[in-house]
């Protein structure tokens, strides 16, 4: 399992989540915007983004699943460890 994190520098949300992901010893990787990425690059990574979508964007295996409470879903969910 591949999770990336799509962030943007001072996002409490952002920080929570990976947080979380660092307390479980679960590994991801992190996408900044403005500095890894353009923020149109974010739209073509992410079909079906919208402008008022919050962040951080979370993919799992490459297919965006949501944010912060769905990533914590997810590990929860599927016991990921």
């Amino acid at each position: 399992m591949k999770i990336e994190l799509i962030t943007r520098e001072g996002c409490a949300l952002c920080d929570d989540t990976k947080r979380i992901l660092d307390n479980r010893e679960i590994e991801y990787t992190e996408k900044i915007i403005g500095t890894d990425l353009t923020r149109q690059q974010v739209f073509e990574l992410v079909p079906g983004l919208t402008s008022g979508t919050m962040l951080p964007l979370v993919l799992v295996d490459g297919t965006w699943i949501g944010g912060r409470t769905e990533i914590v879903r997810y590990i929860n969910t599927e016991n990921v460890t």
